[in-house]
């Protein structure tokens, strides 16, 4: 598969600001995803996003994302990989994202200090 990418591990609040963001490159988006109400407007804001339409893209079980946090990370983060995959963006850049490439070499003191936008729900 040389010249495809293979996702190892995902980070799933990188992948928020992915999935979410009217355009990309996208900020890192934090959201209180512990809480069902937090997990149900994310998820109504998702449904809402231009590139899902614009790509031809319909969320399906989202039951299970409200339900679960694991099923929310896996759902906001297959979106954003798509996402990535259908508007040819990088998935390795950090010009996806303000936080792709930190992620994996920054400590977690210096990845909490990168500029992180508050999700609204």
């Amino acid at each position: 598969m040389r010249g495809k990418p293979v996702i190892a591990e995902i980070y799933p609040k990188a992948c928020y600001g992915l999935a979410l963001a009217d355009f990309l490159p996208a900020r890192l988006l934090s959201i209180a995803k512990t809480k069902a109400p937090s997990r149900r407007k994310a998820i109504a804001a998702l449904q809402q996003c231009a590139w899902l339409a614009r790509e031809h893209v319909r969320i399906h079980d989202i039951e299970a994302a409200l339900e679960s946090e694991d099923d929310f990370d896996a759902q906001l983060s297959a979106a954003a990989l798509a996402r990535l995959a259908l508007e040819n963006a990088p998935f390795d850049s950090p010009g996806s994202i303000d936080c792709i490439a930190p992620v994996v070499s920054d400590s977690w003191n210096q990845y909490k200090q990168r500029r992180l936008t508050k999700a609204p729900f």
